[in-house]
């Protein structure tokens, strides 16, 4: 539902900005529906504080449910 509520707003070019909720990347739409949400920080210190969408997968607050 929260993701949901930001559609219609602009995408976030600055892909270091991370803190701005008025424009989102992919990336950081879901990095911060889980920071804003619960507190879940998936960012890793691996792009600086971009979100990547491989820091999704590779937090250490993440792990695979299912694998094809």
């Amino acid at each position: 539902n929260w993701c949901y509520r930001q559609l219609g707003k602009p995408y976030n070019w600055n892909y270091f900005n991370t803190s701005t909720r008025t424009a989102f990347y992919c990336s950081q739409l879901v990095w911060a529906s889980f920071y804003d949400n619960y507190d879940i920080d998936l960012s890793t210190s691996s792009f600086g504080s971009a979100i990547h969408p491989s820091e999704l997968v590779d937090s250490g607050n993440t792990y695979t449910i299912y694998s094809k």
